[in-house]
């Protein structure tokens, strides 16, 4: 045999060096271990029940707390609440006095109190929105409220709010209240239930609103299901797919009330059951975007526009079903920029109510189409206008007294 210089042996085997095997593998399972150090997150530590004056790098909640309260506090990080918080003092998570969280409320535990789940408030901000995928219960409180208390504001909100989880409330669901700037919009896809004389979401006070609303869950309330109200500049619209009841006879599935500036429109595919309107747009300064219907909506009026909207630049647009008590789309006392179409159903009062009712207006620019179907005590009225084009043109179905009854003349009319 002829050995080499490597210590191997011509025609046999080469020699291992147990020395150096030894350390290679020892160094790959101290590297394997450094790596998978370094690509675990650091755990986020467990939150104090009261955070006052203090900075943290955020924390959660696996167990159990009476609150969560951040008092001129700040968390560079997500709050998070994995665990139970009752019973509240009375707010679950409170965010008050100038504190900053920059990261995320997010809930997917139990908060279950006798005042607000989730409040942000006096003067306070949030970088990253609200997220709730757990149960929020508030007996007498909102589930979730960015909202002023005492007279202190808050200056922005960033992020926007999320349910996909299960809010049951005293007051309202969602609400979002005296905010300069509110940014990222208000979603839910999962189960709101608010008070019998409550909204479902609630937008009041604000100064400018950005990323619209959007319902594809189900919204249960007494008094709103969806209210934007005294806003100031409202972007992204309205949109229902799922399903919002509201029980009270004087109830709005969705209510726009008191804008200056309405831009996005707003749409129902879902179904939306009321005591008063599906959807109403009132004392609107300018509203762009057209209202669509291709669900269900049950209700006094199915679509109501009515009450010193300065200008409605859109089109009213069923193509899905409208049972009214009283009338399917009224028009009222407004400067009306589009036109009104039906391609779905109406079904409305059978003696006094109207399909499709225009009265009081300055202008409507638009015409109305009908290739649906109408059963109402008068088809399609036309009232009170002082400018109509745009003629009335009726292909589909209508059933009523009178079937198109068109009167163009000065006279105040408000509502049916």
């Amino acid at each position: 045999m002829v050995q080499r210089t490597d210590g191997s042996v011509a025609g046999g085997r080469r020699r291992t060096r147990p020395a150096v095997r030894l350390l290679l593998a020892t160094s790959s399972v101290a590297a394997l271990i450094v790596g998978a150090a370094a690509l675990t997150p650091a755990r986020a530590a467990a939150c104090n029940a009261t955070n006052t004056g203090v900075t943290i790098a955020g924390c959660t909640n696996a167990g159990v707390l009476p609150h969560l309260s951040f008092d001129n506090a700040t968390s560079n990080g997500n709050v998070v609440n994995t665990g139970t918080i009752t019973p509240g003092s009375p707010t679950g998570i409170l965010v008050t006095n100038a504190s900053t969280i920059n990261g995320q409320i997010a809930n997917s535990g139990t908060i279950s109190v006798t005042g607000t789940g989730i409040l942000v408030t006096n003067s306070s901000v949030v970088t990253n929105g609200i997220i709730n995928s757990g149960t929020i219960t508030a007996s007498s409180g909102a589930g979730i409220a960015v909202a002023t208390v005492c007279g202190c504001g808050i200056s922005s909100f960033s992020g926007g709010i999320a349910n996909s989880g299960t809010i049951t409330a005293g007051n309202t669901g969602i609400i979002v209240a005296g905010v300069s700037l509110f940014t990222g919009g208000i979603s839910n896809s999962g189960s709101i239930t608010a008070g019998t004389t409550s909204n479902g979401i609630g937008v009041i006070g604000v100064s400018t609103f950005f990323g619209g609303i959007n319902n594809s869950g189900s919204i249960t309330a007494g008094f709103g299901g969806i209210i934007v109200l005294g806003v100031g500049t409202f972007l992204g619209g309205i949109t229902n797919s799922g399903t919002i009841t509201v029980a009270g006879t004087g109830g709005n599935g969705i209510l726009v009330q008191g804008v200056q500036t309405f831009s996005g429109g707003i749409t129902n595919s879902g179904t939306i059951t009321a005591g008063n309107a599906g959807i109403s747009v009132q004392d609107i300064g300018a509203f762009s975007g057209d209202i669509v219907n291709t669900g269900t909506i049950t209700a006094s009026v199915g679509i109501d526009i009515c009450g010193c909207v300065t200008g409605f630049a859109g089109n009213i647009i069923n193509n899905g079903t409208i049972n009214a008590s009283r009338t399917g789309i009224f028009v009222g006392n407004t400067n009306f920029q589009g036109g009104i179409t039906n391609a779905g159903t109406i079904t409305a009062g059978p003696f006094s109510g109207a399909g499709i009712f225009v009265a009081g207006v300055s202008t409507f620019a638009g015409g109305i189409v009908n290739s649906g179907t109408i059963t109402a005590g008068r088809g399609i009225l036309v009232v009170a206008v002082e400018s109509f084009a745009g003629g009335i043109l009726n292909s589909g179905s209508i059933s009523g007294s009178n079937h198109v009854n068109a009167t163009l003349k000065i006279f105040d009319v408000c509502r049916t």
